[in-house]
């Protein structure tokens, strides 16, 4: 039961904030406490902007955040209906554009079991060609709202994407131009990954 840390977190969202984030329990892992060691309390955007695209942080999921509906409203913030993959992220990163304060709790609050046989898990669909479109307008976020690590983590994560396109693309028909995108792209990027731990082996 999670009342005991569900009570703290409200205790959080006492101060005037924006947006509030909690930890998520991935098939039992907390996966914000991987990458983010920071305290519980209030934050502010340019800490969001980083932690929204670490992988395996807070990310751009939907579930482990509570949205104030005025800013949604105000702003006319909605989900870009023909991107199908990091879709999530994107409307994240464009609510965190109008946050001023980020109430943080590091304890898993919300539980997701991944399966094997999920959307998220299949082979090809050439819907997941619209991650690309998606990394244009979250790179162009990171560029406009973020800071130096927010830009080379969201170019980072590009290239993991790239690469496992390019490898489900391999014995696919019809796309031989975007494997050629997907080849230039990752020869011309492949050493500039910075100080991110990488998964691309």
């Amino acid at each position: 039961c999670h009342s005991s840390y569900l009570d703290a977190f409200q205790r959080l969202l006492l101060d005037k904030v924006d947006i509030a984030v909690c930890g998520v329990n991935i098939n039992g892992k907390n996966i914000v406490l991987n990458n983010s060691q920071e305290e519980n309390g209030i934050h502010d955007r340019a800490w969001l902007m980083v932690e929204l695209i670490k992988r395996e942080s807070v990310r751009g999921f939907l579930f482990n955040k509570a949205f104030s509906a005025e800013i949604v409203k105000n702003n006319k913030l909605f989900f870009d209906d023909s991107i199908h993959m990091c879709e999530d992220l994107v409307f994240c990163l464009n609510y965190a554009m109008y946050a001023k304060q980020i109430a943080f709790f590091n304890q898993g609050l919300y539980d997701y079991v991944i399966r094997q046989s999920s959307a998220s898990q299949s082979k090809f669909n050439p819907k997941r060609m619209s991650v690309l479109e998606a990394y244009d307008q979250i790179e162009k976020i990171e560029a406009t709202y973020g800071t130096n690590e927010g830009i080379r983590i969201a170019k980072y994560n590009r290239l993991v994407h790239c690469c496992r396109l390019f490898l489900m693309l391999r014995k696919q028909q019809g796309y031989e131009e975007k494997r050629l995108y997907l080849k230039d792209y990752i020869k011309r990027n492949i050493r500039d990954t910075g100080n991110v731990k990488t998964e691309l082996k």
